[in-house]
């Protein structure tokens, strides 16, 4: 299956109902869960012929179609927070316009591990 596409045309048409039920019970979300479901037939499009098809190909699926869900979430919610922080009324709104602002932004940045934030803070004295 791994070099023949229609192989995998027959997994799709055969497989893509439970793969995408699977993902729409982990995710709760019909958007997500198809987005993640066609990601993780792209990777499969990708990686097998290299790879060689996996034992389970349907868990594979599942398997990468939940990891990428899930960075699909991460990716939203690190563009929610970047949003959020970047609004006007935020914690460097009185910088405005200082070249420290950037530097600022860093030292309390959620991301940052505390060591790093420290390190940024210490910079921004």
């Amino acid at each position: 299956m791994a070099n023949d596409p229609l192989a995998l045309g027959q997994l799709y048409q055969q497989q893509s109902r439970r793969v995408l039920a699977t993902l729409i019970r982990l995710f709760g979300d019909f958007t997500l869960a198809e987005e993640a479901m066609q990601e993780a037939f792209t990777a499969a499009i990708r990686q097998w012929p290299e790879e060689g098809t996996p034992d389970n190909p349907t868990a594979w699926l599942i398997r990468t179609g939940h990891r990428r869900g899930i960075d699909q979430l991460r990716r939203k919610q690190t563009a929610r927070q970047y949003r959020s922080a970047t609004r006007p009324g935020t914690a460097s709104q009185g910088l405005r316009g200082c070249r420290s602002a950037p530097m600022a932004d860093l030292a309390v940045h959620q991301t940052l591990s505390p060591a790093a934030r420290a390190r940024a803070a210490c910079s921004f004295l």
